[in-house]
C-alpha cells in the first residue's frame, strides 16, 4: 500500500500535483501512450486490438467527435438513446457507464462510446431528447483537443436555469513530456444541444503514476445562494486499485480548489466515492471504506463500512466521517482483473460485470439524507440466500446517526443466484426513485440475464422510514440480456443512473440486447436504453 500523496495544489486552471521524475510508456508506434487506457477502459475490444497493433481504425479529423445521428427506433421496447449507424464499420463498438439529467422535456443522457480511436482518443458520448425521453438524437462525443482527449466516465448535471453539465476524464496530449489524467467539464447553454468545453477543474499530472478516476458532478445553488459546481473522484497512484475519495469545487465553473474528503488509511477507499449532496454550506460524500485489519492482512477481503463524510464549505475541511453500516461485499467473486482483485457478477466463466460499489446519494426537501448500496449478508460467493441485495439507510440530523439499513429489493430466489446490484437513486417531490440491474434466469436455459429494475419509496418521516408504494421493485428493461463475453477481464460498466424533471422520473442503462454479426459469428452488443415513467408527458 503506498501512502497517500496530499501534497495538492489548488490554482485557477485545475487540481496540480508535484510530481518526480516522469515514468513515460510509449506505445508502439511512438506517439501514443495507452497504460491509463488499459487501466480505465477494461472492455474496449478496440483499444485492446489497437494495443496489439493489428487493427488501426479510421481516425476522423478534428473535431474527433462524431456526427449527429437520430438513434434507431427499438424494436424490442424501451427507448434507444445511441445511435448504433454511427458505430460505422467497427462492429465492435460500445456504449456503457450511462449517466442522464432532466429539466422540463429535455433529457441528456451520456456514456461511454469508443466512437474515436486511436490517432486521437474520444469516449465521451452523448444523446439528447427534447421530446419527455421518446426518442433520442446522439450528438456524437464531446468536443476534442490535442491536449484535453475525453477517455470516458461521463457524468451530467443541470442547473435551476436549463444549462447541463458534463463531466469525463481527459488525457493530455500525447507530444508532451507526460501524458497528464484529467478531468474536464463541457456546458451546454439553454437552448443549446451541444456541448463545448468549459475548464480542466483537475490535473493530477502523469497518468503512469497518478489517475483521476470516476468521477461524479452535481450542480445546485449554495447556502449563499451562488451557483455551485462539485466533481467527486477518486485519486489513485501507481496502483490504481486504491486512492482517497476527492472533492473539487467552484463556484463558476473555472476557477477550482480540491478538498481531500475520506482519510488517510492503511487501505484507502476500494470504491469510488457518490455524487456530492450539496445542503446550504454542507456537502455530503459516501464511500465505502475497507476496514485495516482485513485488508492489510488479505488483499481479497471485502469486509468494510459505508460511510458519509459532511464537508464545510465555508471552511473547506471535512468535519464529520460516520459510518452507515458495516458491509460484507457484494460479488459472486473475487477475481484478478488484469490489475488487481475486484469483485464480480460472473454468469459464465469470461462474462463478468466489474461491480465496484460505487454508493449512491441523495437528499430530500425536508433535509432527509438517504444512501443506497450493494451487499451481501455473508460477503462474497456463498449460495442462493446470499445474493445480491440493495440496501437503504437515511439520517434525519445531518449524518449524525443512521437508520438501520432495510432491504429495498425483492427476495431473493432459492434457484438461482438472484443478484440485485449498481443502485441509484433520486428524490423528489413523489418520493425516492431507485433502479438497479437484476439477475434473472434465461427462459430458454443456459446462462443468467440480467434486466434493469426500478422500486418507488415513500419519503421518510418523523415516525416511520421509507415504504415501497407503486408495487416495490418492477422491471424496467421490456427485455433481459446477457452479460457479454469480457475475454477474461472483469467490465460491462460500472454504473446506471435515475433523473427526475419533479414528477417524472428517467433511467438509462448499459443494455447488450442487440445483436452484430462479426467474423466470430453474431455477438452481443453493448448500446444504451432508456424509459421514463411517472407525471405527465411534458
Amino acid at each position: 500500500m503506498r501512502a497517500l500523496v496530499t501534497n495538492l495544489l489548488a490554482v485557477s486552471t485545475g487540481l496540480v500535483l508535484s510530481v518526480g521524475p516522469s515514468v513515460t510508456t510509449v506505445a508502439a508506434n511512438g506517439d501514443q501512450q495507452w497504460p491509463a487506457l488499459r487501466q480505465h477502459v477494461a472492455h474496449g475490444a478496440d483499444i485492446v486490438v489497437a494495443l496489439s497493433g493489428n487493427f488501426h481504425r479510421a481516425v476522423l479529423t478534428p473535431p474527433n467527435s462524431g456526427s449527429v445521428c437520430k438513434a434507431e427506433r427499438s424494436t424490442t421496447g424501451n427507448v434507444q438513446v445511441n445511435c448504433r449507424a454511427e458505430d460505422g464499420s467497427f462492429v465492435d463498438s460500445s456504449q456503457n457507464e450511462t449517466t442522464i439529467s432532466a429539466f422540463g422535456p429535455k433529457v441528456v443522457v451520456g456514456f461511454n462510446d469508443d466512437l474515436v480511436c486511436c490517432g486521437a482518443i474520444n469516449f465521451s458520448g452523448y444523446s439528447v431528447s427534447t421530446d419527455s425521453g421518446r426518442t433520442f438524437t446522439d450528438r456524437g462525443d464531446v468536443p476534442w483537443s490535442p491536449d484535453v482527449q475525453p477517455i470516458g466516465d461521463p457524468s451530467l448535471s443541470h442547473d435551476d436555469e436549463g444549462n447541463f453539465y458534463y463531466t469525463s476524464l481527459a488525457l493530455s496530449s500525447f507530444s508532451g513530456p507526460t501524458v497528464d489524467s484529467l478531468i474536464a467539464l463541457y456546458e451546454m447553454p439553454a437552448g443549446s444541444n451541444s456541448f463545448d468545453r468549459l475548464s480542466v477543474p483537475v490535473n493530477v499530472g502523469d497518468s503512469n503514476i497518478y489517475f483521476a478516476d470516476k468521477e461524479l458532478l452535481e450542480v445546485g445553488r449554495d447556502g449563499d445562494g451562488n451557483r455551485h459546481f462539485y466533481i467527486t473522484w477518486t485519486f489513485y497512484t501507481d496502483s490504481f486499485v486504491q486512492g482517497p475519495v476527492m472533492l473539487t469545487d467552484s463556484t463558476d465553473g473555472l476557477h477550482w480548489r480540491t478538498i481531500q474528503v475520506s482519510p488517510n488509511s492503511p487501505c484507502e477507499p476500494a470504491t469510488p466515492g457518490s455524487h456530492a449532496v450539496p445542503a446550504g454550506q454542507t456537502v455530503y460524500v459516501s464511500y465505502v471504506e475497507k476496514d485495516p485489519a482485513a485488508c492489510t492482512s488479505n488483499l481479497y477481503s471485502t469486509v468494510g463500512h459505508q460511510m458519509m463524510a459532511s464537508v464545510d464549505l465555508a471552511r473547506g475541511r471535512v468535519t464529520a466521517v460516520t459510518a452507515v453500516a458495516p458491509t460484507q461485499g457484494a460479488g459472486d467473486a473475487v477475481v484478478f482483473c488484469g490489475f488487481a482483485p475486484l469483485e464480480v457478477i460472473q454468469t459464465e466463466p469470461n462474462h463478468n460485470i466489474r461491480l465496484t460499489e460505487i454508493p449512491s446519494s441523495t437528499i430530500d426537501a425536508h433535509g432527509t439524507l438517504y444512501d443506497i448500496w450493494n451487499d451481501r449478508p455473508a460477503g462474497p460467493g456463498g449460495r442462493n440466500g446470499n445474493a445480491t441485495r440493495i440496501y437503504l439507510s437515511y439520517s434525519r440530523d445531518g449524518n449524525v446517526t443512521w437508520s438501520t439499513p432495510q432491504v429495498i429489493s425483492g427476495p431473493t430466489s432459492p434457484n438461482f443466484m438472484n443478484d440485485r446490484f449498481q443502485p441509484w437513486l433520486v428524490a423528489d417531490e413523489d418520493g425516492l426513485h431507485a433502479m438497479w440491474y437484476e439477475r434473472v434466469q434465461n427462459p430458454a436455459g443456459g446462462p443468467d440475464l440480467v434486466r434493469t429494475d426500478r422500486a418507488d419509496l415513500s419519503l421518510a418521516t418523523k415516525h416511520q422510514g421509507p415504504t415501497a408504494i407503486n408495487g416495490g421493485e418492477s422491471p424496467l428493461s421490456s427485455t433481459p440480456f446477457p452479460v457479454i463475453d469480457t475475454g477474461g477481464g472483469c467490465y460491462m460498466g460500472d454504473y446506471n443512473q435515475i433523473a427526475s424533471n419533479g414528477h417524472k422520473r428517467f433511467v438509462s442503462w448499459g443494455d447488450n440486447r442487440n445483436t452484430v454479426t462479426t467474423t466470430a459469428g453474431l455477438v452481443n452488443e453493448p448500446d444504451v436504453f432508456s424509459h421514463a415513467y411517472g407525471g405527465d408527458r411534458n
